[in-house]
């Protein structure tokens, strides 16, 4: 059990280890010899007080509001990269006739940054329905975290907003205790392979 000393000189209070009665040490505010008594009374036991988990109906509840708006945004943005894809070469062919060097790069640059935008949000889409139905911890950390990266999709500015959201969301405790029940209650349910 722990002991309470206090300092003789200047009144510092020290909790010690129950082992170091009949001890001398040097106080660390005055530098004046305190003595642990044999006789020095012992704390009491604090008990440990812990909030009750809140339940998968409360995380699914806080994970609804930021999943479903990082989908319907990341969805948006999906729609106007392909959309963009498929109009920018048709209004270049469509144009004098002749397409110049300089519009080609923009052309190839725009479809690179189409395929990059496509990728960046297939994971947030994945990464956001994984996250609705509490399925996978990491990939709903993966899509929030991805969302917050500016530029990289067309509507990103809400798109880190609803990112920052769903990593607040996904820091509560009681949210990543429910991501972890349901994997351990996936992992039950789930039936053993057998080899044929």
């Amino acid at each position: 059990m722990p002991i309470s000393v206090s300092c003789p000189s200047c009144g510092k209070a020290y909790i010690v280890k129950d082992e170091a009665r009949g001890v001398r040490f040097l106080c660390k505010e005055c530098g004046a010899v305190t003595h642990v008594s044999a006789a020095a009374a012992t704390l009491p036991a604090v008990r440990e007080t812990r909030r009750p988990e809140r339940g998968r109906e409360y995380a699914f509840d806080r994970v609804h509001g930021p999943a479903g708006a990082l989908q319907i945004v990341t969805a948006f943005s999906l729609i106007v990269c392909v959309l963009a894809a498929i109009v920018i070469p048709i209004v270049l062919a469509l144009g004098n006739g002749r397409i110049q060097p300089e519009a080609v790069v923009r052309l190839v640059v725009q479809l690179v940054w189409c395929v990059v935008v496509v990728i960046v949000c297939s994971v947030i889409l994945y990464g956001a329905s994984r996250m609705k139905r509490l399925e996978s911890y990491r990939w709903a950390m993966t899509a929030a975290a991805v969302s917050t990266v500016p530029c990289l999709t067309p509507c990103f500015v809400l798109n880190i907003g609803f990112g920052v959201w769903a990593l607040i969301v996904l820091s509560d405790p009681d949210v990543k205790a429910a991501f972890a029940q349901q994997a351990r209650d996936d992992r039950r349910t789930t039936p053993a392979s057998t080899a044929s």
